[in-house]
């Protein structure tokens, strides 16, 4: 069951790469979350001894276009092959990176003429790619499930993730390759990737986002440079993420005190395929395959999901998780270790030449005009997206914001879990189909 219903408000804060002292009001906490970081290193190093060879199998592999001999394709390695027409689109920033961008027009049917059709355009989280929206079947996966639906899709992705194509100078054996954040996501890729979508319909669009997809597009409505709140006629954000103050992932609360800041001298995490290899080997046993799949359950990324198919576990890997850098995952380290939902804070003389003051910028969420509307998918379960982080963000809003809550479901849930095609996606497409129909007063929207 689904329900729309309105909204009802001794810390040390990172300075740069510098590490974070803990006072002794946390070393009980300091203590657990350095015994999972330990646990979880011992079980990656056993599985590395463990492995003797890596096992082959006949999970799909990335393929490339016809006419693209380097670059993968996310619709020739996934979406076609479920029926659907896909094209192939590059997107430039105006910091030269090249952002894929896939467009599936219409269902598998092959109706094309819908009246009234308007643009969807999906924006995936971090460690993720485009190919999060399609990876479960054409029935419970949400771009295939919205182009059925009579909707124009767009499954955009960041910069160096596998279905974006690099730099026009710069390599990923670079430093400068890989120097941004989630800043440059909101101010530099999703304005572009959004404004492509946006000129190409000739509309403006509606904008779906996940975890950190919905962490840019806050960022990004609150800064009118972005021209995002004229492009975008609503928003859907699930699991909706300003504030990780209250995250109770153990992996990431690890991450954030204890390993990132050790991480300063790598730029870029996570290969795709060099992940898979790693875990592939763990498909040699099928006792430790199963503890692995049991520790990713209950709560150490992402919260006890209540609708995850296990069996699917090895298929997610063979695309997931997605490259990103070591200073986006830094930012990240220092929203759970702060309050404010900022910039990129390098410290008190970093900043005064970043931004001319002493601390980062504030994303001000107040700025998001009044007139704007949105809807926010939360669970209770999450993890990631907690609900006190949620409610604080709901809190700062001044927008027009419709709430649907599911107490059972945790952060994949809402995107690759088994029941999102009956409990959030009808919930998506009738908020959409809402504002063909919508009268708006005074930036209201009346749900007909």
């Amino acid at each position: 069951m689904w329900r729309f219903m309105a909204p009802a408000g001794g810390s040390c804060r990172e300075s740069g790469n510098s590490l974070m002292i803990i006072d002794h009001h946390h070393w009980y906490h300091h203590i657990i979350v350095r015994l999972w970081s330990w646990i979880l290193i011992t079980i990656c190093l056993w599985t590395v001894c463990q492995c003797a060879e890596i096992v082959e199998d006949s999970r799909p592999k990335m393929v490339v276009e016809s006419n693209d001999l380097v670059q993968p394709s996310l619709c020739a390695s996934i979406i076609r092959g479920n029926g659907y027409p896909c094209e192939e689109i590059t997107v430039q920033t105006t910091d030269g990176f090249l952002l894929g961008l896939q467009h599936i027009p219409h269902g598998s049917s092959g109706m094309k003429a819908f009246k009234n059709k308007r643009a969807v355009y999906l924006q995936h989280g971090v460690l993720q790619a485009g190919d999060d929206w399609v990876l479960n079947s054409p029935t419970q996966s949400l771009a295939f499930i919205l182009a059925d639906q009579g909707f124009d899709v767009w499954i955009g992705n960041v910069r160096g993730t596998t279905w974006s194509h690099g730099h026009i100078t710069l390599t990923p054996e670079s430093s400068k390759f890989w120097d941004w954040s989630f800043d440059e996501y909101a101010k530099f890729d999703l304005t572009a990737l959004v404004g492509y979508v946006y000129n190409a319909t000739g509309n403006q669009i509606y904008y779906v986002g996940h975890s950190q997809g919905t962490i840019i597009a806050l960022a990004a409505l609150t800064m009118a440079e972005t021209g995002m709140t004229n492009m975008v006629k609503a928003a859907v954000l699930l699991s909706p993420i300003a504030y990780l103050q209250h995250t109770t992932s153990q992996l990431v609360q690890a991450a954030a005190y204890y390993m990132l800041d050790e991480l300063h001298q790598l730029h870029n995490l996570v290969a795709n395929s060099d992940f898979y290899n790693c875990i592939s080997c763990l498909c040699l046993s099928t006792q430790v395959h199963e503890s692995i799949a049991l520790l990713m359950r209950v709560n150490i990324l992402s919260g006890p999901d209540c609708c995850f198919n296990q069996t699917r576990y090895g298929y997610y890997l063979e695309w997931e998780p997605q490259p990103t850098s070591t200073k986006n995952m830094q930012h990240l380290a220092q929203m759970v270790r702060g309050s404010n939902f900022s910039m990129f804070d390098y410290g008190t003389y970093g900043n005064l030449k970043a931004y001319n003051q002493t601390t980062p910028p504030l994303y001000e969420l107040g700025k998001i005009p009044t007139a704007f509307p949105m809807l926010l998918c939360s669970g209770g379960q999450d993890a990631l997206a907690d609900p006190q982080d949620v409610k604080r963000l709901l809190s700062e809003l001044k927008s027009d914001v419709l709430t649907l809550y599911l107490a059972n479901y945790a952060h994949a849930d809402f995107v690759v879990g088994t029941r999102a095609n009956l409990d959030v996606y009808p919930v998506i497409i009738e908020y959409f189909r809402t504002f063909e129909t919508a009268s708006f007063e005074g930036g209201h929207v009346r749900m007909l």
